[in-house]
């Protein structure tokens, strides 16, 4: 039997029901639930790894940015390398 996981999570998540009451009533396996909904998060979890970056001026001769209070300065030239050996 085919199941849609994600339509299946959000109507549990929307019910007044536990997860086994919910499975039980829709005779769902209740470790096939719980994987396809850690898989799910997990889906989530990944396609939010990268967030965008705003440009607030022009690059000089570096780009530097600060994360959590880390000053990191770059090349354009070998930061531009590196990305396109990443692709």
């Amino acid at each position: 039997m085919q199941y849609d996981w994600k339509k299946i999570v959000e109507e549990q998540k929307e019910s007044t029901l536990s997860i086994r009451e919910y499975c039980k009533q829709n005779n769902i396996p209740i470790s096939s639930f719980y994987r396809q909904k850690k898989s799910l998060e997990n889906d989530t979890l990944e396609n939010n790894l990268f967030v965008p970056v705003k440009i607030i001026h022009e690059p000089s001769s570096h780009i530097s940015m600060n994360i959590d209070g880390h000053y990191l300065e770059f090349d354009p030239i070998l930061l531009d390398k590196i990305i396109g050996a990443l692709k």
